[in-house]
């Protein structure tokens, strides 16, 4: 089980540091999530092509291509998907099962990948996912979500599960784990003492230091596809056609 909820008060941004930040790094970039009351954690997308599009405190966005990917949180002190006595990987099965009951209405079509469970130094892992085809206009100004499918891993991170969901309206994209997928799953680290503002004078000295750095609170200039299927853990929508 991961120790992320051990860290008490000190898993948890400061209040003067940036809610997040990106790195250009030799083999891609970083994201750092620091955000107020969220677990803070970095993370590297491999490659060239990424697109910021968005950071929120429960929703992250980045674009390469055809695929999207997010990162989000799910509190299941508010969400209440789970309940006492499970282990982490009942935990991820019911987690499952709320957001796939919120997306079946969405489609005529609907399939769900099984579940495959793994651990590592971050703790317990679910790879799941799902296709949706068909896609049924829920209001009259809500586009049809278009065909679809995402690949997700989540993780227990109690009370939080972080999913990586890999979004595409390509179909002929590989699925399954890809070598980027795990490179970015390898890459999680979760932050014992999140990242405080720095001060002048303060600027370490040595190479990690070095390299282009932004910061921010919000999205970027990078629009979203429409599609209209509308997450039920947050407000990010899958790419439209």
């Amino acid at each position: 089980m991961s120790g992320c909820a051990a860290f008490g008060n000190s898993l948890f941004r400061k209040d003067d540091a940036p809610s997040y930040f990106t790195q250009i790094t030799p083999t891609g970039y970083k994201y750092a999530h620091n955000w107020p009351d969220r677990p803070c954690f970095t993370i590297e997308l491999p490659g060239q092509g990424w697109k910021f599009l968005e950071s929120t405190p429960d929703n992250v966005q980045w674009m390469r291509g055809q695929e999207v990917l997010r990162m989000y949180l799910t509190d299941n002190t508010n969400a209440r998907f789970a309940v006492a006595d499970m282990d982490a990987e009942e935990v991820l099965r019911s987690f499952m099962a709320y957001e796939i009951e919120y997306v079946q209405p969405w489609f005529e079509f609907h399939i769900t990948a099984p579940p495959r469970s793994a651990e590592d130094f971050n703790g317990t892992w679910v790879q799941w996912g799902w296709e949706g085809h068909g896609g049924k206009r829920r209001a009259a100004r809500v586009d049809e979500p278009a065909d679809q499918r995402h690949v997700v891993h989540s993780l227990w991170v109690d009370p939080w599960v972080l999913s990586l969901d890999w979004a595409t309206t390509d179909l002929a994209l590989e699925a399954g784990a890809t070598p980027v997928k795990i490179a970015t799953l390898e890459s999680l680290t979760f932050q014992s003492d999140c990242f405080s503002a720095l001060r002048p004078g303060e600027t370490a000295r040595s190479p990690s230091s070095q390299g282009y750095v932004s910061t921010g609170t919000g999205s970027s200039d990078y629009g979203e596809s429409s599609g209209g299927y509308k997450r039920r853990s947050g407000t990010s929508r899958p790419p439209g056609p």
